[in-house]
């Protein structure tokens, strides 16, 4: 019996043991660590940040990604209507030093799109989004064929417009030029109308 608590005793202290980093060179002193609550919170950092990591890496984003870090609308990823939805990572850039601002390119049947997504700065909640181009298969149809696109004008500050070209011409005209910017509270308003 007591050579089972003698081992027991000596097991706790190399545990307690593994868990002190010695400095030599900065003075005596040793640094205690705690493994699981550093590790949690290590993890929990680096999963917040892996998503913005993705972007601007520009891997391909799964659709579980995007519901899982984003509030855009299940149009651009429901599977029951987009058979073929895919993702791919394209820009993060910092926005009034408070924000993210990310780019990510949408693929979905024959429609392609470009949504900008605004984070807080650590990654951890998506504030607002909008979708800044969009372009789909030209089918030949009486209509105008018609696409949006986007220009950075700012760190905060961008415009929208809409470009088309009448059927049977290659003539372009433009209309619908809206200029947004994204506010102090990570949501984006047009300038001429803002949301509150």
């Amino acid at each position: 019996m007591i050579i089972v608590v003698l081992l027991s005793s000596s097991c706790q202290s190399k545990q307690k043991e593994k868990t002190k980093i010695e400095h030599k060179g900065l003075g005596d002193s040793s640094i205690s660590i705690q493994p699981k609550k550093d590790l949690a919170i290590t993890m929990n950092v680096a999963r917040h940040f892996s998503f913005l990591d993705s972007i601007s890496k520009k891997y391909n984003l799964s659709i579980e990604q995007i519901r899982t870090h984003t509030i855009i609308d299940s149009f651009y990823y429901d599977t029951n209507l987009n058979r073929s939805a895919t993702f791919t990572g394209d820009t993060v850039f910092i926005i009034h030093n408070t924000f993210k601002g990310a780019i990510v390119n949408c693929y979905r049947g024959t429609g392609n799109y470009k949504l900008l997504i605004i984070f807080t700065l650590d990654g951890t909640e998506n504030t607002d989004y909008k979708e800044i181009y969009s372009a789909g298969d030209s089918d030949g149809d009486e209509d105008n064929y018609s696409w949006d696109d986007y220009k950075l004008l700012t760190d905060s500050t961008f415009q929208t417009f809409e470009s088309y070209t009448r059927h049977n011409s290659t003539k372009q005209g433009e209309k619908n030029k809206i200029k947004w910017q994204i506010n102090d509270k990570g949501r984006i308003d047009s300038v001429l109308h803002k949301v509150k």
